[in-house]
């Protein structure tokens, strides 16, 4: 095949998406030995990504080279593959990024007297010429995927695609601190981030000024890995992932288990439901890890997986420990006093040492792995039945209404006992204050009381956002709050959402907003969070398809607005929600299509005893 065939082919693993032009030019400027690097996006990066540099810079003649497929410095022979100190080493990025887009390099080196400027169109060479240039490089990538239509289609919107390349920029700015980083969006500074000496220091300037009283530095030497970065206090928690990061000698990584680990460390305070911010930096020996296993280089593989996994929860548990000031906490001291979480994580009684001790006994999860194993099933309420009298029946229920059964004919004293409380209690009552339950017409009743608030208030949502006028609760004192960078594109673009959810929200400069209003049914002490959470969730929620952004924005916000698992709720409160999901178009599932309701008829709760 030709070359140019050959490129394409390549570009299809190494070129995915804007954020990956970004990566590649990105690492080549950190190998250069870059001090100062910027970086201009437009559209997202599919129009227009510039990447410039004051590092070493090249000679005209690996300036030609450096578009040759397989051409690189940073390699020479095969035992170079055991000891790779660069991020970038294959040879393929630059040929590849330009065989799929308008390309423009220039390049001086410090101490020539003039640079050159090399022009590319679809990894053919227009022109190469000498040019004013300052020291170093810089990269401009025009209409990317111009000649590959189908791989420009599959491209997401500009705010996603835009989100994906600051991540890139703040992977990078997190691993290097000592780099001067500049990022611009269509021509609005994104970020601007000075040179500082520590890894808490970068991420404050990333992640806002608030992080700051809750990072706590890492830095241990545990033989032959060391381990640098910072880690959030367990009270710094977001309820998705995203701000987890871990690096190998300064290379990003993605690292499943490694990342299990950590957060099992912190699953005593979070209980599993809630992700910490950390930034782990790996220092080994390069020999020690195989960087040459991903056409990404996102996946790596150490020489000794178990060791590195056990020694890297044991720093991070340790450095925890210390900073939180008593040897042997007891992470229940963090929890909120006011939530029962229902026996899912109990503790020994000398306290949380190493996680160990910990019951993993869930008994709602052994009560619903029970009765899965008799095989019940849904009812969704029989042809002509209103949903009331499916669910609500009276207290009143008599031998009669147990005639089929031969344990109804003669009552032994039990079934006389339980036939009086049954009469006595009210309709409804809470199991480990999170279902709700209630006998019916014909038996029994379960309700997740927080996927029937999440329904309950996708479906306000979806209602007053066809209202001109949303339903809003104004603060009595506006809220100004810091974003991330990409947070902040992510509520520009989502802005006409927000507002038809009840949101009130002003941009701004320097990465903040104004919040003075959010959704009437919001309950009160969640304004602060409830706009950071809905960008989250949303984020977790853009890949999905079937669903509308308007719908989108509504299912993030239900999904954190609604009254959690581990709630107490009062008899009017159960039954107030029972009677707004059963008003529901589909009360029996969620808007993610999770079951709500499970109901039981007599039939089947008797045969569990016969």
């Amino acid at each position: 095949m030709s070359p140019e065939l050959a490129n394409k082919i390549a570009a299809g693993e190494v070129v995915q998406r804007p954020a990956s032009v970004v990566k590649e030019l990105l690492d080549n400027a950190i190998d250069a030995g870059a001090t100062h690097i910027v970086v201009r996006l437009e559209a997202a990066g599919k129009e227009r990504i510039q990447v410039e540099d004051n590092g070493c810079g090249m000679s005209p003649t690996d300036l030609q080279l450096c578009l040759e497929a397989h051409s690189t410095s940073k390699i020479k022979a095969v035992e170079d593959l055991q000891s790779i100190s660069t991020l970038g080493f294959r040879g393929e990025a630059m040929a590849s990024i330009a065989s799929v887009s308008h390309m423009e390099v220039r390049s001086q080196r410090l101490g020539d007297e003039v640079g050159h400027r090399m022009v590319v169109h679809g990894g053919q060479q227009k022109t190469f010429e000498p040019a004013a240039v300052e020291p170093g490089t810089r990269v401009q990538v025009d209409q990317l995927f111009y000649n590959v239509p189908a791989r420009k289609r599959f491209l997401r919107t500009d705010a996603t695609e835009l989100k994906n390349a600051l991540q890139i920029v703040q992977q990078t700015a997190l691993a290097h601190p000592q780099v001067h980083i500049e990022c611009f969006a269509n021509g609005e500074p994104v970020y601007q981030l000075p040179s500082v000496e520590t890894y808490v220091d970068r991420a404050v300037a990333l992640f806002g000024a608030s992080l700051r009283a809750s990072l706590i530095p890492v830095h241990e030497d545990a033989g032959l890995l060391r381990v640098r970065g910072v880690i959030s206090d367990p009270k710094l928690t977001k309820k998705t992932r995203g701000e987890q990061f871990f690096f190998v000698n300064q290379r990003p990584i993605q690292h499943k288990i490694l990342m299990y680990h950590v957060l099992k460390v912190y699953e005593p305070w979070t209980q599993g439901r809630e992700f910490p911010f950390f930034s782990l930096f790996l220092e080994m020996d390069s020999e020690d890890v195989d960087v040459n296993v991903h056409p990404a280089k996102l996946e790596i593989k150490f020489s000794d997986e178990r060791s590195v996994q056990r020694l890297v929860a044991s720093v991070v548990r340790k450095t925890l420990n210390q900073a939180l000031g008593v040897p042997n906490m007891n992470p229940s001291e963090w929890q909120d006093e006011q939530i029962d979480k229902g026996g899912e994580a109990g503790f020994s009684s000398g306290g949380y040492s190493s996680g160990r001790g910990m019951s993993s006994t869930n008994p709602m999860a052994n009560f619903e792995k029970g009765l899965q194993s008799f095989g019940y099933s849904t009812l969704k309420g029989g042809a002509g039945k209103s949903i009331a009298d499916t669910v609500y029946g009276t207290n009143d229920y008599s031998t009669s209404d147990y005639g089929t059964n031969d344990y109804s004919r003669n009552e032994s004293p039990q079934a006389q006992t339980v036939a009086t409380l049954e009469s006595s209690t009210k309709n409804f009552w809470q199991l480990h204050r999170q279902y709700i339950l209630s006998h019916t017409r014909s038996g029994l009743c379960m309700i997740d009381q927080y996927l029937a608030h999440r329904r309950i208030l996708y479906d306000q949502a979806m209602e007053d956002s066809a209202q001109a006028l949303p339903s809003s609760q104004q603060l009595l004192f506006a809220q100004t709050i810091e974003l991330s960078a990409s947070d902040y594109e992510l509520v520009k673009e989502l802005e006409p959402e927000l507002v038809r959810m009840g949101f009130s929200v002003d941009l701004l400069s320097g990465r903040s907003v104004m919040l003075s209003g959010v959704p009437a049914d919001l309950s009160q002490g969640g304004e602060k969070s409830i706009l950071q959470e809905v960008l989250d969730q949303f984020r977790e929620l853009d890949h999905k398809k079937g669903f509308s952004r308007i719908e989108k924005v509504a299912i993030a916000y239900a999904v954190h607005a609604a009254i959690p698992r581990g709630k107490s709720l009062t008899m009017k409160e159960m039954e107030a929600l029972a009677d707004q999901l059963f008003a529901c178009q589909d009360p029996w599932h969620d808007p993610l299509g999770r079951q709500i309701v499970q109901m039981w008829s007599m039939e089947d709760l008797a045969s569990y005893f016969s």
